[in-house]
């Protein structure tokens, strides 16, 4: 059995508490690769994969967590090995990412993006971030929200045959993505397309 489990600092943060199971699963039902945001209301939110879906639980004061429960269904969706969905919130809007395709295992690959403004109770999507077709194949990304409200998905870009980096913007809380930028190209000729790509957005700027 796989178990999800959570570590909340507490105040002062000189320690934290036990962790705290969100949930737990056998063989393909394991939960995985869970990522977790926090909203401006200080609601934590924290996502994970199992399988081809995405659960969500969501919590008030880090003490408790509601039930987990199904938020959408991805295709043939990258989980494991650091690929899995991504969260982020702008506001008290959750931007959720994920990549999927017909196919499947690095033979196809768009990133989806959803979005709830409701404590995930419901979720609007999915609309497509990358805009080349199947140039997500390799199914790492990352995402982070901004200080003015701007979210911003970078991941790693197989359009032109060798891995680089892309990134894509949303200033709408993921409902629309701005046009595709290339980030870096490696002088190599390709980024090294195990290594998962991060982000960090702040007051100077965006770092990847």
């Amino acid at each position: 059995m796989v178990t999800l489990a959570v570590i909340v600092l507490a105040e002062p943060v000189s320690h934290a508490h036990e962790p705290i199971v969100i949930a737990s699963g056998h063989g393909s039902l394991s939960p995985n690769q869970p990522q977790a945001a926090i909203g401006d209301s200080g609601r934590i939110h924290v996502v994970f994969g199992i399988a081809d879906t995405v659960q969500y639980a969501g919590s008030t004061n880090g003490n408790t967590f509601d039930k987990s429960r199904l938020a959408f269904q991805v295709p043939n969706m990258a989980l494991g090995m650091r690929r899995g969905p991504r969260i982020a919130s702008t506001g008290d809007v959750i931007v959720v990412t994920a990549i999927g395709g017909k196919i499947g295992k690095g033979r196809d690959g768009y990133i989806l993006a959803w979005q709830s403004a409701d404590h995930g109770n419901t979720w609007l999507g999915p609309v497509r971030v990358n805009d080349t077709a199947d140039s997500a194949r390799e199914g790492l990304h990352a995402m982070a929200s901004g200080p003015d409200g701007a979210v911003w998905c970078v991941w790693l870009d197989l359009r032109h045959k060798k891995s680089e980096i892309y990134a894509a913007r949303s200033l709408d809380s993921g409902k629309t993505w701005e046009k595709n930028i290339r980030v870096y190209r490696s002088p190599d000729g390709s980024v090294c397309e195990c290594c998962h790509p991060s982000i960090a957005l702040g007051g100077n700027g965006l770092a990847s």
